[in-house]
């Protein structure tokens, strides 16, 4: 019985070979966009699984809310203070380690440099994690407080084939230590190496207590500062959702209530491996109330994507089976029952599918080095986990071929043999269900090509906001402070380079994370209403050399400005800067009404200092050098202390016609005065791509997923096209006796065709309109939702269905009636 079927589904296949392969096709873009999902999902959700005690490595992270949010912010990171009392109040907790990553550190060897990440931990660390040491060994490699353990990679770059144990390097230009072990690449999936996805990345690995930014966050208990990852191993047979219970009251008995001021924290420990998406969670998501995840939302495109390749194998199913009326109408006189015909139907799209996935594993193979060499993520990774995943992709074969294969299947049993058998009068499936295929297709479509047309927009906006009106190339060199090399000596040396028109310093990087927050107020009062914005600490010329323009006032004038250390005396007085949105925030009707007002900074009570006040000389344009969304806006400028805390980034701004020449003489300059130290050139673009990058990844499966549903849908609609035309070539030839054209018959066609487009683009639009802006709150520079995006996306559907259809519309348009007529 069973081969009876399968010999007639292959007649059936070599009978029509053109909608045979687009179902393949179709099913197989669809599936290969779930397993690939899946594959990502898998990859992220196996992080650190090969460790020896994986299942009992958690992380703490902490929560964080503020009295005026909704919604708190989450994150992998902690206080460096909460690991140091966790295993005295926790006897079930065996062992805790501190890790935080120290970028783009200079480290040298004799006439080898480079710039490398430094991951500071405590010596705890190498008995929760495997590392395979080519040399050294575990137990001695952070023994001794100056050891450092160089990553492959990193040891060749700097010893070349040379054993590296034993070594000296020396580090940031200030200590020195000895290379103590040497570790092989980290084993992916995982949250540590060097790799792009690395959540902590490092090259080299030091221990905690002897790196001069780690020692000084233990000098005190300061639970606000949030700096590094805290590690935990839990006992065997504890449970980790009982920790979790009894954070709370360890929080409420070690915090101090002074810390907790304006807002309140919490701690939790889950999975290491949740910290591989937590980043994009909290870039994306962290200001939505919904409890949507990165996770969630890549599964539910691919599954999205994956039903519209089930209702396009439908929809052609569907159509061809106009063409096989006569045939079933025929087994039906000879005894075929509907049951029977109806699985015929289940075994066709069984075998189409399975087919498809065999496809769609090997579109997925061809694609994934392309995927992991632009996102690090091996999608193929879940192949290689024993007999499970082959086990879900032969389940998610009988589902999707069920699934697609159920219209179709009721449609063609319910073919009465009277009306197949009478020419003329062969009908199969409702028009509605049909039509609402298409609108499913379409409409998913159109959500995703109106998602991938906003996240190009917004990315066009932020490009002309931050970078279309800087006339001269602006470079940034490496941070001053942690190796103690002298700005007033670097300026100098710099002024000497042919080509550089301003020289500067900030304390921040554009569009790097975090920075200083300050409140200010219009009075000296204590219980004074306070506004809050960015602190950023700048050199004089900084509005210069990053072309910034004053609204009013002045810029920083060293014949009449001091950093706040040098201000002494009543005579003299804090001067700052701010921006005009905050100018607005504070109250003032216009740039102008600001300059020469004082403005208060908060008292600190604990130093017994009253509120400090500070003389605005000058109001600048809103400069945009942070994507990210917070609740905190607008700008205040200040002097850079003179004292050795805090980061020191020279900014130097250059001809763009000697550009070349330029560089070269910057890099020059570094080298006579940091010999030992690589220069770090960052143009203003580079530092936007780099920060933008966990953006376009978002932006390329956005892309990917809108091509292929696209594809998927056109199909579709070829499949509607032939189905429509084939059931009114009797009404066509009817119209071509009354006197209708060619002309139109196609316009009559075309019209009909776009209708179920344009239904399936307004019940799109809500959704889109939802999605995109979830979207977009996560900048804090933002565009205007406009209607161009929702125009695009209905523009580009009609053109697709349209196009998909052209040839049979163009066929149906040339029936000649005698050839239709005569069989009516």
């Amino acid at each position: 019985m069973i081969s009876h079927y399968l010999g007639i589904a292959l007649v059936k296949f070599a009978r029509s070979p053109f909608t045979t392969m687009a179902n393949i096709l179709t099913l197989a873009l669809g599936l290969a966009c779930f397993l690939g999902a899946y594959g990502i999902a898998t990859y992220w959700q196996s992080a650190d699984r090969y460790h020896a005690n994986a299942d009992r490595l958690y992380v703490v992270g902490q929560t964080v809310s503020y009295a005026d949010r909704e919604v708190a912010t989450t994150t992998g990171m902690s206080s460096s203070t909460v690991a140091r009392y966790l295993t005295t109040d926790f006897p079930e907790i065996e062992r805790t380690a501190r890790a935080m990553t120290e970028r783009d550190v200079a480290v040298a060897s004799g006439a080898s440099k480079a710039l490398l990440d430094v991951g500071v931990v405590d010596p705890s660390f190498l008995e929760m994690f495997d590392f395979e040491f080519l040399e050294g060994s575990r137990e001695d490699a952070l023994r001794d407080p100056t050891g450092a353990i160089l990553t492959q990679q990193a040891a060749e770059r700097l010893f070349g084939s040379s054993p590296a144990l034993g070594e000296s390097v020396t580090i940031n230009n200030t200590r020195q230590a000895s290379v103590t072990g040497v570790i092989a690449p980290v084993r992916q999936p995982s949250i540590m190496g060097s790799g792009q996805n690395a959540v902590f990345s490092f090259d080299v690995l030091a221990q905690w207590s002897a790196t001069p930014s780690a020692a000084r966050l233990d000098e005190r208990d300061n639970w606000m500062a949030i700096r590094g990852f805290t590690f935990i191993t839990l006992a065997e047979g504890a449970s980790i959702d009982a920790l979790n219970r009894r954070l709370s009251d360890f929080v409420s008995s070690r915090v101090p209530p002074r810390q907790l001021q304006g807002g309140e924290f919490g701690l939790a420990a889950f999975p290491i491996s949740n910290l591989t998406t937590l980043r994009l969670d909290s870039l994306l998501f962290s200001n939505s109330a919904v409890g949507l995840s990165a996770l969630l939302v890549l599964l539910g495109l691919a599954v999205m994507t994956l039903v519209v390749a089930g209702v396009n194998y439908a929809n052609l199913a569907t159509a061809q089976a106009i063409s096989r009326a006569k045939e079933i109408g025929m087994r039906k006189v000879v005894g075929a029952s509907r049951s029977q015909v109806a699985l015929q139907s289940w075994i066709e799209s069984l075998l189409l599918t399975s087919v498809a996935a065999i496809v769609a594993v090997g579109l997925l193979s061809f694609a994934a080095p392309s995927v992991e060499t632009s996102t690090g993520i091996n999608a193929l990774f879940f192949l290689g986990q024993g007999y499970k995943p082959i086990l879900a992709i032969l389940a998610l074969v009988l589902l999707v071929g069920f699934a697609a294969g159920a219209y179709p299947a009721l449609v063609m049993s319910r073919v009465r043999p009277i009306e197949a058998l009478q020419a003329g009068r062969s009908r199969t499936g409702s028009r509605f269900v049909q039509s609402t295929l298409v609108v499913v297709q379409f409409a998913s479509a159109s959500f995703l090509l109106i998602l991938v047309t906003v996240t190009q927009m917004q990315r066009a906006h932020l490009e002309a906001k931050a970078l279309a009106h800087h006339g001269d190339p602006i470079v940034f060199l490496n941070d001053l402070r942690p190796i103690d090399v002298d700005y007033e000596t670097l300026k100098a040396q710099l002024a000497r380079v042919a080509g550089v028109e301003t020289i500067s310093a900030v304390e921040w990087l554009p569009w790097m994370a975090g920075g200083m927050v300050t409140a200010l107020s219009r009075s000296a009062d204590d219980a004074a209403s306070r506004t809050t914005a960015y602190m950023k600490r700048v050199d004089y010329d900084y509005f210069s050399a990053m072309d910034i323009n004053m609204v009013a006032g002045r810029p920083f004038d060293p014949n009449q400005d001091l950093p706040r250390q040098q201000v002494t005396g009543a005579a003299q007085m804090r001067s700052i800067i701010i921006d005009e949105m905050f100018a607005r925030r504070l109250g003032f009707p216009t740039a102008q009404e600001a300059v020469g007002e004082i403005v208060y900074f908060p008292p600190q009570p604990m130093a017994g200092r009253p509120a400090a006040p500070a003389t605005v000389i000058g109001v600048a344009e809103a400069e945009v050098t942070r994507l990210e969304a917070t609740d905190v806006s607008g700008q205040v400028y200040e002097l850079l202390p003179v004292s050795s805390a805090g980061r020191l980034f020279p900014v130097v701004r250059i001809q763009h016609s000697a550009l070349s020449d330029a560089v070269t003489g910057l890099t020059r300059a570094w080298d006579s005065v940091a010999p030992r130290v690589p220069a770090q050139v960052r143009f203003l673009d580079e530092l936007f791509a780099a920060s933008f990058r966990e953006h376009e990844r978002i932006n390329r499966l956005f892309m990917l997923l809108a091509g292929t549903a696209l594809i998927i849908a056109a199909i579709g609609q070829l499949g509607i096209g032939v189905h429509v035309t084939n059931r009114r070539r009797h009404e066509i030839g009817v119209r071509k006796v009354l006197g209708s054209s060619s002309l139109g018959i196609v316009r009559l066609l075309l019209v009909d065709l776009a209708k179920p487009v344009l239904i399936a683009n307004m019940i799109a639009w809500p959704f889109a309109y939802l999605a995109a802006q979830a979207y977009l709150q996560a900048f804090g520079e933002r565009m205007s939702l406009t209607p161009l995006p929702f125009l695009l996306g209905l523009v580009a559907t009609l053109v697709v269905a349209w196009a998909s259809v052209c040839a049979e519309v163009l066929k149906a348009a040339r029936i000649r009636p005698a050839e239709v007529l005569r069989h009516a």
